[in-house]
């Protein structure tokens, strides 16, 4: 009679690289999803950029520029659209645009007002929108958005690469016609 000595090493072998893999299937998917946020938080902040300047011309025809609640609802709306976790909790919207007024009107150093129309981020190292270095003819208009992104498939023991949460930002500069 033949004893055999390795009968349970299959079992020990898949027992010792579960958790391996695990945890690379975790984070592989938790990575994604990270990056799939932060392309739809880019195109948001240029979307609302492109509208708080052509406002105008867009689609939805105003007479006037979009005001600042106006682009950040477009943002948000569009973002929400993309990432369903995004919400006041978690999502912050700041809008500089002429159509708050400009400080310093028709100077060299005219620059557009701010306003936080969405959520309360504190945009750190963010101050006031710089003035455009043709002004008074330019307006240099920007969207600052921020997103706090956790992952997906949260987990103690196999996340052990990723942070509990994530804030990503993303700031967009479009110069605008006096």
């Amino acid at each position: 009679m033949k004893l055999k000595r390795d009968s349970g090493q299959s079992l020990v072998e898949a027992a010792l690289l579960m958790p391996v893999l695990l945890t690379l299937i975790f984070n592989a998917v938790n990575i994604a999803y990270f990056s799939y946020a932060l392309l739809n938080l880019s195109n948001a902040a240029t979307q609302g950029s492109e509208y708080s300047i052509q406002g105008q011309s867009s689609n939805i025809q105003l007479a006037r520029l979009p005001s600042a609640t106006d682009v950040g609802g477009l943002m948000i709306d569009g973002f929400k659209g993309a990432v369903p976790s995004a919400s006041t909790a978690n999502t912050a919207v700041r809008v500089c645009t002429a159509a708050l007024g400009l400080s310093g009107s028709g100077t060299s150093s005219q620059i557009p007002r701010c306003s936080v129309t969405y959520g309360s981020g504190s945009f750190p190292g963010l101050g006031a929108s710089d003035a455009d270095p043709e002004a008074p003819g330019f307006v240099l208009n920007r969207i600052d958005m921020q997103y706090t992104v956790t992952p997906l498939i949260p987990g103690g023991v196999f996340n052990v690469v990723l942070p509990a949460s994530l804030t990503l930002g993303r700031t967009v500069y479009m110069r605008a016609m006096e």
